[in-house]
This record gives C-alpha cells, sequence and structure tokens, in this order.
C-alpha cells in the first residue's frame, strides 16, 4: 500500500491554484463552499466560485490515505472506482465547452471519453462490475486535472461572454453547468 500524507491543509493544496483566490475558501484554517453562485456577478466572482468548487473536489479526493482507493471498487458494484470520479469533472467541464464552442479541441481525448459517463445503477449502464475499463495513473488524473484547471481559468478571464445575459444561450453557461456538477 502507498500511503499519502498530508501535514496540514497546505499541503492537501495543488501547487497550481491560484492562491489570490484561497482567501475566499479557507476560513479558520478550513475549507468553506462558497454560497450559490449569483449567474450576473461577473467575471471574480466566477473565478471565485470555480476555484471554491475546485478546491472543494481537491480536498475530498486528498483525504483518501492510500493510492490503492482510488481503483477500489465499491462493495456493491454499481459505481466506478473513485478514480473515475476525480476526474469526471473535469472531463464534463472540457465537454461541455466543446459543445458550447468556448474550446476547439479536447485537452485528452481519451480522458474526455473514459470519464464522460457515469453510472445510473441500471442494468443497462454500464457494467461495473467487469474489468472492462483501464484506468489511467493517478499522477495521470492529476497532470489531467491540472491543465483543465488552467484553461478554464483563462477562458473565465478572457472571455467577452459575460457581457450578454447570462442564460442558455451563453456559451458560458457550460461552465455554470460544470461548476454545479462539480458540487
Amino acid at each position: 500500500d502507498q500511503k499519502i500524507t498530508y501535514n496540514h491543509l497546505a499541503e492537501q493544496i495543488p501547487e497550481y491554484i491560484d492562491k489570490q483566490y484561497l482567501k475566499y475558501s479557507i476560513k479558520n484554517n478550513k475549507i468553506i463552499s462558497l454560497p450559490f453562485l449569483d449567474v450576473n456577478a461577473g467575471k471574480e466572482a466566477y473565478l471565485k466560485y470555480f476555484n471554491n468548487c475546485w478546491l472543494l473536489t481537491e480536498a475530498l479526493f486528498h483525504s483518501l490515505k492510500y493510492k490503492e482507493s482510488f481503483y477500489q471498487k465499491p462493495y456493491h458494484l454499481l459505481r466506478h472506482p473513485l478514480i473515475f470520479y476525480y476526474g469526471h469533472v473535469a472531463s464534463l467541464y472540457v465537454n461541455k465547452m466543446l459543445v458550447a464552442g468556448l474550446i476547439e479541441q479536447p485537452v485528452n481525448a481519451d480522458f474526455e471519453s473514459v470519464f464522460e459517463t457515469g453510472v445510473d445503477e441500471m442494468t443497462w449502464d454500464v457494467d461495473t462490475a467487469a474489468d472492462e475499463i483501464s484506468w489511467p495513473a493517478l499522477e495521470e488524473v492529476q497532470e489531467y486535472r491540472k491543465q483543465v484547471y488552467q484553461l478554464v481559468s483563462k477562458i473565465i478571464e478572457e472571455t467577452n461572454y459575460f457581457a450578454q445575459p447570462l442564460n442558455q444561450q451563453n456559451p458560458l453557461w457550460a461552465i455554470l453547468m460544470s461548476f454545479e456538477h462539480e458540487r
């Protein structure tokens, strides 16, 4: 067993997360969840909210003690191993941004495929009991998440879509959907 150890909160925060937004997500040395985002709040609010969503996910998965925990199937075999959920929301951001036209190329087409679809626990859904999926290494998923984080941050920072009404026709709706899927 490869044990993962963290001595304090700072070690749970990936180095790539924009430090200027941590002050909104950490209070009294604890990670907090920000209130629901006002969709018309603007670019800075989106960056704060995105960073909070991302940090919450990182903290959740950094609570796993062993790397093997990411790959162990649940006893009921109705769900994927946790590595799927660690990569899932990052792939959702990418896939939604592709459909919305915010980006033209995938970050990692293989990951966007393997992490795309969860399970619905129904017999006609993905057979999670079968060993049909070869899950990527944790370090690869961490690198993928870093790339997606940087891409989403850049899109939020550089987009002009905040000048348009924020509704389902606005391409930023894809990012809003991703925020709430992550939560």
